[in-house]
């Protein structure tokens, strides 16, 4: 699984369980920093913060825009290791197909 796809569905069945309640998935050409990002890169969920700051979610890297600002946080590229915080995350990684 794609890291796109793996947050996107990581979201949805989050945002459809009600326990995110400060991220939406990224409607297409709505408030999207399009002039900071690719031609082939796109927006999958929008979060916003405590601090009225929108961390965009793409299918490269994440952004954050505070005001008028964007900068980039990092490139998933750039992510070699990370620590999960959902319990299956193991049994999930064991079963895949693209790792396992």
């Amino acid at each position: 699984m794609t890291p796109e796809r793996y947050l996107e569905v990581q979201f949805i069945k989050q945002i459809r369980k009600g326990y995110v309640k400060n991220a939406e998935l990224a409607r297409q050409g709505t408030n999207v920093p399009l002039s900071h990002m690719s031609q082939d890169e796109h927006c999958i969920v929008t979060v916003h913060d405590k601090q009225r700051r929108q961390l965009w979610f793409t299918n490269r890297r994440v952004l954050l825009q505070a005001q008028s600002r964007v900068t980039t946080r990092f490139e998933y590229e750039a992510v070699s290791h990370v620590h999960w915080m959902f319990k299956s995350f193991w049994d999930r990684l064991r079963t895949s197909p693209v790792l396992g």
